[in-house]
């Protein structure tokens, strides 16, 4: 229901129909100049070695039909139940612009924010985790969503 109520676009993954759909919805919302949390990952990042996984380019193919910009944002939870968050700067692109570098832009940004967070906010650097200690975080905060098929969110990534 909150969901619902902060007008959430919902799309199934599978669908073609409900991806066509929500397009549709969140080019309208950007077009009246309204604001929009996208995750352009698409998925749960399951892997122990990357900060970011590739992105899918909607955000930026969304930027460019409507002329907004992007604001980059990650999300940070802990073990003790804290939410952090940080924003970097505006990315502008035009329409002329490439699609896939935008994107890869993006990515790095994104990664690069996270893996800050992770060395100022951890007692070791991201390169001293071992696999063990990212499965056991990992199962922590899937533990949490017991309805989360991690099978499907594996064939994602």
């Amino acid at each position: 229901m909150a969901f619902r109520v902060n007008g959430v676009i919902w799309v199934h993954r599978g669908d073609k129909q409900s991806a066509r759909i929500a397009k549709e919805k969140v080019l309208n919302l950007l077009h009246r100049k309204k604001s929009l949390l996208i995750f352009p990952e698409a998925t749960w990042n399951l892997t122990p070695n990357l900060p970011m996984l590739p992105l899918h380019w909607g955000a930026v193919e969304f930027a460019q039909e409507t002329n907004t910009s992007i604001v980059p944002i990650t999300l940070e939870y802990t073990k003790d139940n804290k939410c952090y968050y940080s924003m970097g700067k505006e990315l502008h692109t035009l329409k002329t612009d490439n699609k896939a570098e935008i994107t890869n832009t993006l990515r790095d940004t994104l990664a690069t924010m996270r893996w800050n967070f992770w060395e100022e906010h951890s007692n070791k650097s991201y390169n001293e985790i071992s696999n063990e200690e990212f499965l056991e975080y990992t199962k922590y905060r899937l533990d949490e969503y017991p309805k989360l098929d991690v099978e499907f969110e594996r064939t994602t990534i």
